[in-house]
């Protein structure tokens, strides 16, 4: 981990996602506050965590609906939360989305989450995942600010 700018990866995967995003029908909206937001991560991995995270959101996603990529700095933490309105996860899923090579999509090798997870890990911090069949699903990316050497 190295100081960085969390703003400058979240505004990277943004735009990066954001074709995708336009090429699927979707809206893809950012929440975050101004200002920098500098703390000790991974720059790199956390713009593949995030950048994962939004793909699949988007790909859960129809037409016209939104996915929403909110960044909420706590006192010991960054919180980032990416949110879709699309089918959501089977309840009968949800312990295993995180394992490598678990997948419901039918071109997926399920190996998104299982990065994602490792990177929380390697960052000390951790994902969640709420999720509710018909209505949508959100993933909380949780990292600390201060990483314990």
């Amino acid at each position: 981990p190295v100081e960085s700018d969390l703003r400058a990866v979240i505004d990277d995967v943004f735009r990066q996602q954001s074709d995708l995003a336009g090429k699927c029908g979707v809206t893809l909206t950012l929440n975050m506050p101004d200002g920098p937001l500098r703390f000790d991560f991974d720059p790199e991995l956390v713009k593949v965590a995030v950048s994962n995270l939004v793909q699949n959101a988007i790909q859960a996603s129809k037409a016209g609906q939104e996915v929403e990529v909110r960044v909420a700095p706590a006192e010991d933490n960054v919180n980032i939360f990416v949110t879709d309105h699309g089918s959501g996860i089977q309840p009968e899923h949800l312990e295993n989305i995180f394992n490598p090579f678990f997948t419901t999509k039918t071109h997926g090798v399920g190996l998104g989450l299982a990065i994602v997870s490792k990177i929380a890990d390697e960052h000390n911090g951790y994902i969640r995942v709420f999720s509710e069949p018909g209505q949508g699903t959100r993933f909380d990316l949780t990292l600390p600010r201060v990483q314990q050497t």
